[in-house]
């Protein structure tokens, strides 16, 4: 009910969907379910990963990256992506199944690492984003497979957000 009346405020309701984990433990990446807060972001909706990394500092130092994944062998994995870390050095492990941008130096991927999918065309009609359940194939491709999201970077297309 409390969702009901928020939406009509122009908050985002809260919406579940299946994303991909990247564990910082090194056990393998695969599908978990995520549901989605309000946040003061661009996005106005983010999903909600404060039982992976708390709530504190590393809730706090989080990032995003967009990424569109062009050419794939499996079709349902073309689109934009929405990729989220931390970046708390101080609180959370470094996650080494990611490697570092190549030309980025001191980029280090904090945590647990998420990636989610999201429609081609950005927000929603309500203004804010909007989050697709990722494919199963996903967990295929080299990104993936090869923890390539910083040793692929210079082969796709990406853009950093900041909140």
């Amino acid at each position: 009910m409390f969702e009901y009346l928020w939406s009509l405020l122009g908050y985002p309701p809260a919406v579940n969907f299946i994303g991909v984990r990247i564990p910082a433990d090194g056990s393998p990446p695969h599908l978990t379910a995520l549901r989605t807060i309000s946040d003061s972001s661009a996005l106005c909706s983010i999903p909600d990963l404060r039982p992976y990394w708390g709530t504190g500092t590393p809730w706090e130092f989080r990032d995003i990256l967009k990424l569109e994944l062009k050419n794939q062998p499996f079709e349902s994995c073309n689109g934009f992506y929405y990729v989220f870390w931390s970046f708390a050095l101080d609180d959370l492990p470094t996650n080494l199944s990611v490697a570092k941008f190549p030309d980025e130096e001191y980029q280090e991927w904090c945590g647990d690492v998420f990636i989610v999918k999201v429609p081609r065309y950005g927000p929603g009609w309500r203004g804010w984003v909007e989050y697709m359940d990722m494919p199963r194939e996903f967990l295929d491709l080299e990104i993936v497979t090869k923890g390539g999201l910083g040793r692929f970077r210079r082969d796709y297309q990406y853009t950093s957000l900041l909140y």
